[in-house]
């Protein structure tokens, strides 16, 4: 009967042992993943920033062409009122 009572606890620690790795193995996995996703995120942040600073630097170009192209309608319109 003793034999059976070890057994049975060594069987219980045994299979609270393996959980407990089961549970540690899931622990590290997850912190893993969550550090790739900061990883992933930072590096997202980044792209994005580059893509504003990009976007910006277009709109200005946008801008100064616009001006010029008014510019040259304005020219064009005085050039054949004076024609004209």
């Amino acid at each position: 009967m003793a034999v059976l009572l070890v057994l049975a606890i060594a069987a219980v620690g045994y299979w609270g042992a393996a959980g407990w790795q089961n549970q540690n193995r899931e622990w590290h996995r997850m912190q893993a993943a969550c550090e790739e996703t900061k990883r992933e995120n930072q590096n997202l942040q980044e792209q994005k920033t580059a893509l504003e600073k990009e976007l910006a630097a277009l709109e200005q170009q946008n801008g100064d062409a616009n001006e010029t192209l008014q510019s040259w309608k304005s020219w064009k319109e005085e050039l054949e009122k004076a024609i004209g």
